[in-house]
């Protein structure tokens, strides 16, 4: 699951950068995901890197580095040392959704972090 959601914040951090205008430019930032365990925070660069951050529910955090890229609402993250993870996203207000091409029914729901 983490590395779903590592890839997923990935594609998204690349969309926000390749493109200008569209749904790229809003994705620079950081937006966050809470599924119980742990609270996953995944922050999009404007140079195309991207930071994942997953605090446990015990306060230990763990920290993965990669890129990004985005082509329209194709965004392909790739985290250091790993293979690529592409996605489908969309942005709504405050709201990323990331859908996994090779899993599309695990959909993705982020919220902007402020």
């Amino acid at each position: 699951m983490r590395k779903k959601i590592a890839a997923l914040m990935i594609i998204f951090c690349m969309l926000s950068f390749a493109a200008c205008g569209g749904p790229g430019n809003s994705l620079i930032g950081s937006w966050g995901l809470d599924n119980g365990d742990e609270t996953t925070l995944v922050t999009f660069n404007i140079d195309g890197t991207v930071l994942i951050e997953y605090t446990h529910d015990d306060g230990e955090i763990e920290q993965q580095t990669g890129t990004y890229t985005l082509e329209g609402e194709h965004l392909t993250v790739t985290e250091d040392g790993g293979d690529p993870e592409k996605a489908m996203i969309s942005i709504d207000g405050d709201t990323l959704t990331l859908t996994p091409d090779d899993t599309p029914d695990e959909v993705l729901t982020l919220t902007r972090q402020k």
